[in-house]
């Protein structure tokens, strides 16, 4: 925009736009090349940035899979045969706004045992490890308009949120008491669909009245490790390929005193946990957290996950004691006997 000063005629100034946008005249010839360029959302045209040049009609795949959702704008320039680009400037090209939300799905809500006075415990499945925000809301009734309180949970890209969440009880109350709770994530823009309202119920003070559920905390699936994660034993450190060729189903020495035999899967496909040097573990599988055992979804928050299809292991203790169940990584973790 350009600013034009013209004399009022009296003794004042006045200054008023008077410049043009950019004019084109129409297109006689059918372009040969379309440049297409893209960036974010609020980003202003010149931090575009090209992504190629293609003929007219051409499909193209371009791989765009960021940590954190941000809509796109794409803007395309076409090029004649004599090298005549539609515009000069990239402000001045047409655009396309593309909404990018991966996480739509409505989230579902099962209650892990027995209800406290002050504690309700849910397991959240249906959503991906692209979820970066999770919203809670509560309220007195099923159509969420008493009491209603609201909970946003947020994470830095690459985290991964956690899949048992808690309602704590926030009165003072004694009898038992009735709440129902509605979910829904975000991969960083929109969220998506909420869960179905569902109620559940916090105990009396005598630990009576309370819901109940059978949730599974650990998600189900399995719990085992990838053929290459080493292992520390009283011999050395060996990974569990090298166990089933030395030992296959025959019992060895996991510790001085406890004897341990290999549990196989063939022909597994899981999404699995980078725990670092391409060590997998499936999300389930117990890991040591202080003097707790957490899921390794819980444990590795922040680890890559991965598809991997494939053999995996696990070792069955050979010991009746429970407190005997677990062994040692050489990465330093320790990981439960826990079997499918």
């Amino acid at each position: 925009m350009n600013l034009v000063l013209k004399h009022a005629g009296g003794s004042n100034l006045v200054v008023r736009p008077q410049g043009l946008p950019a004019w084109y005249p129409a297109a006689r010839t059918r372009p040969v090349q379309v440049e297409v360029w893209w960036r974010y959302e609020g980003e202003p045209p010149a931090a575009a940035q090209l992504i190629g040049r293609f003929a007219p009609g051409q499909a193209v795949t371009w791989p765009a899979n960021p940590l954190v959702d941000r809509n796109i704008i794409l803007s395309t320039i076409t090029i004649s045969s004599a090298g005549i680009r539609s515009v000069r400037d990239i402000a001045d090209a047409p655009e396309q706004l593309l909404v990018f939300q991966r996480e739509t799905a409505a989230p579902m809500l099962t209650q892990v045992g027995a209800s406290t006075h002050t504690l309700i415990t849910l397991a959240v499945d249906g959503f991906s490890t692209l979820a970066l925000k999770r919203k809670v809301r509560t309220a007195d009734d099923e159509a969420m308009t008493t009491g209603v309180l609201e909970y946003e949970t947020e994470l830095s890209a690459g985290e991964v949120l956690p899949r048992v969440m808690y309602l704590i009880r926030d009165d003072a109350g004694t009898g038992t008491r009735d709440v129902w709770v509605r979910v829904s994530h975000s991969s960083g823009g929109a969220y998506g669909a909420e869960s179905t309202a569902l109620m559940f119920t916090w105990a009396d003070d005598t630990g009576a009245g309370g819901g109940d559920g059978d949730g599974d905390p650990f998600g189900g699936g399995g719990y085992c490790f990838s053929g290459n994660t080493r292992l520390r034993l009283p011999d050395g450190v060996l990974s569990f390929d090298e166990l089933r060729d030395r030992y296959g189903a025959a019992p060895f020495r996991i510790r001085a005193d406890f004897l341990a035999q290999l549990i196989i899967h063939e022909d597994c496909n899981e999404l699995m946990i980078d725990m670092g040097g391409g060590e997998l573990v499936t999300p389930a599988h117990l890991m040591k957290t202080g003097d707790c055992w957490t899921p390794a979804s819980e444990h590795f928050r922040s680890a890559p996950r991965r598809e991997y299809h494939g053999t995996l292991f696990n070792l069955h203790v050979l010991s009746d004691n429970p407190l005997d169940h677990y062994y040692e990584l050489a990465n330093g973790e320790t990981a439960h006997n826990a079997k499918p």
